[in-house]
């Protein structure tokens, strides 16, 4: 019995995995070089600063790879203020892990 719990669960991954990556490899066949993917569940705010300060970046510095633009705004948020409330103070700090790692660039991460 337990093996086949085993089984049924790595199917169930697997499923899940294979139709990840069949929406990413729609991604491609569409066109895109690169994708920018979360491997769990990301803080609303956090992300929104992170993707904005990542495309800054990057308009900023047309020689700015994607991999660089997204390693350098992912130090500033943990750095910067972290989540600042109403009256502008700081309720809890970005330098968390959980923040900024979940971000991975899949396909051409290194160009423009």
């Amino acid at each position: 019995m337990g093996r086949s719990l085993r089984l049924q669960h790595r199917r169930g991954a697997g499923a899940g995995a294979e139709a990840a990556s069949g929406l990413g490899r729609a991604f491609f066949y569409a066109g895109t070089r690169a994708l920018l993917v979360t491997n769990w569940s990301v803080h609303s705010q956090s992300a929104r600063e992170l993707m904005a300060d990542l495309f800054k970046r990057q308009a900023d510095d047309t020689t700015l790879a994607r991999g660089e633009a997204q390693r350098q705004a992912m130090m500033a948020l943990a750095d910067g203020p972290g989540y600042l409330n109403a009256e502008g103070k700081t309720e809890f700090s970005y330098a968390h892990p959980l923040f900024w790692a979940p971000y991975t660039i899949i396909g051409d991460g290194g160009a423009r």
